[in-house]
């Protein structure tokens, strides 16, 4: 038995050692050439080449990991605008009432006011002419007082002569010392009234001037309330248009990761990009530039799958730039494997 063990084991050992000198077949991976031509037309129809433009090339899991990352965010980021559109919506609601407050407050006021114009200067025009009618009657008797009446002129009536008498009769029944004290205490009061009537006009300036100020204050508090509405109506236009504007196809190829080829178009727009065959990978071009006033973006996303022999071609015009309205989402969604 242990012969026949010594016989096979050297055949064995030979047929290990055979195999394992026999060269493995090697995995050979080829590789496609792709050429293409990035350029816009014209309004005229002239065809423009755009140099020093990169186009990337992506691993399909590399690219859909990335877009997904950013859908979230963006979803994140139309959440947020909501939320700021309807915050916006409901300031505006807000100040809409308050100001429907405010004008139904002014009436009530101005109202009130009115009524207590009306009645007051009712009065100081009434406190004025009593006032100033003691004035007159005053200035006349310190006339009398200072000198003799004199008879009327032509021919009086008999009331006008007994009046007349009457006057005249008093004045001479009055000692001088008397008449002074008499003129005195009536120069003294017309000069109180003359006060009371300077204060009283004060009194009614500034009383007017709290009516205006107290309808200012109002006036101003509306005028306030219409700055609010119009702020946040006019913040919530601006907030709806760039919910409408977005995302923009830019939104979503912001902060690319690194891509698996890179290359930059030469001076006729055109490129050269080697890729392994058979395998499904994502190119990406952007291009932003300034024409004039205006301000053109660019970008260009497409599945290859580089095959055959021969060399491959692609046009990446303004004619297939990609936008959010030509079904994106179903362009990524249907390589999500």
């Amino acid at each position: 038995m242990p012969s026949r063990f010594f016989l096979i084991f050297p055949l064995l050992s030979a047929v290990f050692l055979f195999s394992a000198c026999e060269p493995l077949a090697e995995e050979v991976t080829k590789e496609v050439e792709l050429e293409g031509q990035v350029f816009v037309v014209s309004a005229d129809g002239e065809s423009i080449p755009l140099s020093l433009v990169t186009v990337r090339v992506f691993e399909r899991d590399s690219i859909t990991r990335f877009l997904d990352e950013r859908e979230a965010e963006i979803v994140e980021r139309k959440e947020k605008l909501k939320k700021e559109i309807e915050e916006h919506e409901r300031e505006v609601v807000e100040a809409k009432r308050r100001r429907r407050e405010a004008v139904e407050e002014y009436r009530v006021v101005r109202t009130a006011i009115e009524q207590e114009r009306k009645a007051y200067l009712d009065e100081v025009a009434l406190r004025t002419e009593r006032h100033e009618a003691r004035i007159e009657g005053n200035e006349t008797l310190i006339h009398e007082l200072n000198e003799i009446p004199r008879p009327p002129d032509g021919v009086p009536t008999r009331a006008e002569f007994e009046a007349y008498q009457e006057r005249r009769d008093r004045w001479y029944s009055m000692l001088a010392p008397e008449r002074e004290i008499w003129r005195e205490a009536l120069v003294e009061q017309n000069e109180e009234l003359a006060r009371i009537l300077e204060n009283l006009e004060i009194e009614q300036e500034e009383r007017i001037a709290s009516w205006e100020e107290k309808e200012k204050s109002l006036i101003v508090a509306m005028e306030e309330y219409d700055e609010a509405i119009a702020e946040a109506e006019r913040a919530v236009r601006e907030l709806q248009e760039r919910r409408a504007r977005f995302p923009s196809v830019n939104e979503y190829f912001q902060g690319l990761p690194d891509p698996a080829f890179r290359v930059r178009t030469d001076a006729n727009g055109e490129f050269l990009v080697v890729l392994p065959e058979n395998r499904r990978m994502a190119l990406v071009a952007q291009v932003n530039r300034e024409i004039r006033d205006a301000r053109e973006n660019h970008t260009w996303f497409l599945w290859v799958d580089p095959a055959g022999d021969q060399r491959q071609k692609i046009l990446l015009s303004n004619h297939n730039t990609l936008t959010l309205e030509e079904d994106f989402e179903d362009l990524l969604n249907g390589e999500r494997l």
